[in-house]
């Protein structure tokens, strides 16, 4: 169901009674009433008001009202009045007789007020953006049934869309998570967007809830989530026990791994292998990942384009990512935290790269901060804004081995008192290395810049320049 409003600015409809007293030593009115103020199919309200009027002169007279109600709070407002025509009657006399009043005007409220509001409107039916389906819902709550929910049906037969699961709740679910394909699991103590054809971009729950994400704790030695295609798993507190990853997926795509803390994982923080997949490709976004017996987030496959952003990663048996692929990777992998692995914060092994690595922190780590192994690169490589230092091996390390050219750029990093190099770059091939490695901070490594090629046929045209490296 999609909530919908509508917003208004209408003409109020008013009805009013007033009484009053003539005070002739004075030759001035003054009354009190109330009065009702509604607009067509909108809200209504009830007002008081007081007024005071006065003659100046046989033909002018001055007022005011004051007046206040729930839709517009105190208001004032005045006037003056010009009469013509009429018979000609002093202002004393006016003051004083019922007959002498019979030519003046009752004062009414001289401006039609307009009022803006807005009202809940029909519930609408949502229905998918990209398929036009019927998007379902079905809301998880404490001690409900989260290890079948996947395979909850709609009343065409398909799975359910969406499940949502209340914040403050924690689950034990005795088997993986097993979602199918296009479903979403969320915590409700995040906001979600979902696309609809009816009203565009809605968001569920439709207010902030408050509370904790929502806990799962699996099994020993079973995945707490197993992925299918084109599924988004986001907001929740996963700890996997045993030989098991907290998100794991076979061969598929199009996955959206975001916001989840996930703990003490015996193997995997997020295991991913598409390698029974051509192409695969998802986003992986604001998670914290700790204590991962083996990888943080490993991924493998043939051809994979991810995205890794703002991830923060700690104290991963091995790598805090790696990512094995035997055809190409390309993706961004933009500010994440990748410290304290037992082997490397960022490892790439494929055949083929183009990347963005940038704002990185690689610190701490067992082996090099970010080591990165390839033939060659499709798109230049660009390395730029990364931290790495006081890792047990390089600071940054990239390698070709490949008979086709490499473009690569190496900007602005700071890798500082590493065991190893602070940045190295070697070719293993016979292709060419093309690119720059420049404005980079190398001190305290061993050496700063290491530049290196082991074949005779591989050149390498470097702009080397504008480094900083001391002992």
């Amino acid at each position: 169901m999609a909530t919908q409003t509508e917003n208004f600015d209408e003409a109020l409809d008013i009805f009013d009674l007033s009484v009053s007293r003539k005070i002739p030593s004075v030759r001035s009115e003054l009354g009190a009433g109330v009065y009702y103020l509604s607009a067509d199919g909108g809200p209504d309200t009830w007002g008081v008001n007081g007024t005071a009027e006065t003659w100046l002169t046989s033909n002018v007279a001055g007022n005011v009202t004051v007046s206040h109600d729930d839709f517009f709070d105190i208001t004032v407002y005045g006037g003056v009045s010009i009469y013509f025509g009429g018979p000609a009657i002093d202002a004393t006399s006016r003051s004083e007789s019922v007959a002498s009043r019979l030519w003046s005007r009752v004062q009414r409220r001289s401006v039609i007020p307009v009022h803006n509001y807005t009202t809940d409107a029909p519930d609408l039916l949502a229905t998918d953006e990209m398929n036009g389906d019927l998007i379902t819902v079905a809301q998880i709550a404490m001690g409900g049934d989260l290890l079948n929910a996947p395979n909850l049906l709609e009343d065409d037969g398909e799975f359910i869309d969406i499940i949502l699961v209340d914040p403050d709740t924690a689950f034990s679910p005795m088997g993986t998570i097993a979602l199918n394909d296009d479903q979403r699991l969320l915590s409700a103590d995040l906001l979600h967007n979902v696309d609809t054809v009816e009203v565009g971009l809605i968001v569920i729950p439709g207010s902030d809830l408050g509370g904790v994400s929502a806990a799962i704790t699996g099994q020993d030695g079973v995945d707490v989530v197993t992925l299918a295609n084109n599924n988004e798993v986001s907001g929740f507190m996963l700890t996997a026990i045993g030989e098991a990853d907290g998100i794991h997926g076979e061969d598929v795509t199009g996955f959206n791994i975001n916001r989840n803390t996930i703990a003490a994982a015996g193997d995997d923080g997020i295991g991913i292998d598409t390698s029974g997949l051509a192409d695969a490709s998802g986003i992986i976004v604001d998670n914290m990942i700790t204590d991962a017996g083996d990888e943080g987030i490993d991924i493998q496959g043939q051809n994979v384009a991810i995205d890794f952003i703002d991830n923060t990663i700690l104290r991963s048996g091995n790598d805090a990512i790696d990512i094995d692929i035997t055809g190409e990777f390309a993706g961004l992998i933009l500010g994440n935290e990748l410290n304290e692995s037992g082997s490397s914060g960022l490892e790439i092994d494929a055949a083929t790269i183009a990347a963005i690595i940038s704002q990185n922190i690689t610190n701490n780590n067992g082996g090099d901060g970010m080591n990165i192994v390839a033939n060659n690169t499709t798109a230049p490589l660009l390395i730029s804004l990364n931290t790495a230092n006081l890792n047990g091996g390089d600071g940054i390390s990239v390698v070709f081995n490949g008979t086709l050219d490499s473009f690569v750029d190496i900007d602005m990093n700071t890798a500082d008192s590493n065991v190893g190099d602070g940045i190295s770059l070697v070719s293993n091939g016979t292709g060419d290395i093309l690119g720059t490695i420049t404005n980079n901070t190398t001190n305290g490594n061993d050496p700063g810049i290491f530049v290196q090629s082991h074949d005779v046929a591989s050149d390498l045209f470097l702009d080397i320049t504008g480094n900083i490296a001391a002992p």
